[in-house]
């Protein structure tokens, strides 16, 4: 799949916000290239990050499809072990 085509297709699958991982499943795209072809997207104002998913281990983007303000990239929580 040829990347503009890929473009198109996450911003035709963003009617609702949606991580990484939802749009490529969407797409039926591979990982890298719906990465890229977000990276692009978000650098050229048409997809912007609406919340952050904090349920694992890392944080996930929640992409939107519009030029709006990109939400705050929450800190990692690193989990420690109660004392003994």
């Amino acid at each position: 799949m040829a990347s503009p085509e890929i473009a198109a297709r996450i911003l035709e699958a963003l009617v609702t916000p949606a991580t990484t991982e939802q749009v490529r499943c969407a797409i039926g795209a591979g990982t890298k290239p719906t990465c890229e072809a977000l990276q692009r997207l978000h650098a050229r104002h048409q997809v912007h990050i609406h919340a952050w998913d904090t349920s694992g281990a890392q944080p996930r983007a929640i992409w939107a499809a519009s030029a709006g303000v990109d939400a705050p990239k929450p800190q990692r929580v690193w989990q420690q072990s109660s004392p003994a």
